[in-house]
């Protein structure tokens, strides 16, 4: 860059890999799509977008691990802020291309096994029928997953509703697509909201689900390491029934283990307050949070909830002889979580 009459100036003369000339292509990149009217998309067919999918879920070897990090994006990403009560509902037929759908929200369903390319993509469908692509950025940690893995991240049939859908074509085929950059514009409706919202009948839970068959759901998703699914499955279970703190004290491991300390803790205190709980279990929510707090580096929390435990004997009593692994962090502190005992693994 030259500096010249008080402002930088991006030269002409360097290699396309110079910083000069992507920031100057990214420029040129970001006038070109602004400039760009929205327009009517050509959706693709159903066995289309299934056909594609197939393919590109086949090419993936699944003994192979996925080790993308990160996604660097040149345009400023899209996100929104409206909460959901104050958006109307769009659908696929009526959004436009090169344009965010400021005000409309859209609720579409999983169709195939979902894919890593740079996004996670998958291929939704509207309460139409009509299909499109779902590309989420900055959503999951994927570091590590095999194809097996990703799919079980969006699992087929999946409801989701997305907030202000960005609707582009694709950069992975070119196909119409719902582009996500952040992580607030994307929910998984509980199974109370499922049977609210204005979807097909074959899209709904069965109204006799309970939260114990939700409990059950989200264990042997746990039990797989599917921290994910078994959060969504636990919070489908206490939208039955918000006082079942077992559910609750079992979505707080598994927030624990994705690294979502604020929803962990919220938990823990939230099931601390249920005095009906057994000491056990009052227990193991206190020494949750103590690894929350581990977790973060806030030690001096960490003692304190433990010092609160009174049972002999238990995982509480025997870290509390141990003080200096918490003060010091002699052996996993920095953020690493250390193991939790088998019985307090899971209820």
């Amino acid at each position: 860059m030259e500096k010249h009459n008080g402002e930088f100036q991006i030269m002409l003369d360097h290699p396309p890999d110079h910083p000069d000339s992507i920031l100057l292509g990214a420029a040129d990149n970001a006038m070109k799509e602004s400039s760009n009217l929205p327009s009517q998309a050509r959706l693709l067919s159903r066995s289309e977008i299934i056909e594609n999918y197939k393919r590109m879920f086949e090419a993936c070897d699944d003994k192979k691990y996925l080790y993308i990090r990160k996604t660097i994006i040149a345009h400023i990403p899209q996100f929104t802020r409206k909460p959901p009560e104050l958006l109307s509902p769009t659908s696929l037929s009526d959004m436009w291309l090169d344009q965010i759908h400021k005000g409309r929200f859209i609720v579409c369903k999983v169709i195939h096994h979902s894919i890593r390319m740079v996004a996670i993509q998958a291929a939704v469908e509207d309460k139409n029928g009509d299909v499109a692509d779902l590309a989420l950025y900055n959503y999951f940690e994927t570091k590590g997953m095999t194809r097996s893995d990703i799919s079980s991240l969006l699992p087929v049939d999946t409801v989701i509703i997305i907030r202000e859908p960005w609707f582009k074509l694709g950069a992975t085929g070119g196909h119409p697509t719902i582009r996500v950059d952040s992580p607030k514009d994307i929910s998984f409706p509980t199974h109370k909201e499922l049977l609210e919202l204005d979807i097909p009948s074959s899209w709904r839970p069965s109204e006799s689900l309970t939260a114990e068959d939700y409990e059950q759901i989200g264990n042997k998703a746990h039990e797989k390491d599917r921290f994910e699914a078994a959060v969504r499955a636990y919070t489908s279970g206490l939208s039955i029934d918000p006082s079942a703190s077992l559910l609750r004290l079992n979505r707080l491991w598994c927030h624990l283990k994705l690294g979502n300390y604020s929803h962990a803790l919220e938990d823990a205190r939230i099931v601390l307050e249920d005095q009906s709980l057994t000491p056990e279990h009052l227990a193991k929510a206190r020494y949750r949070m103590a690894l929350v707090y581990y977790a973060q580096d806030r030690f001096s929390d960490a003692l304190a909830a433990l010092e609160q435990e009174t049972i002999p004997g238990s995982c509480c009593a025997r870290l509390q002889a141990r003080p200096r692994d918490l003060v010091d962090g002699e052996t996993t502190a920095g953020g690493q979580i250390p193991p939790e005992p088998d019985a307090y693994m899971r209820d």
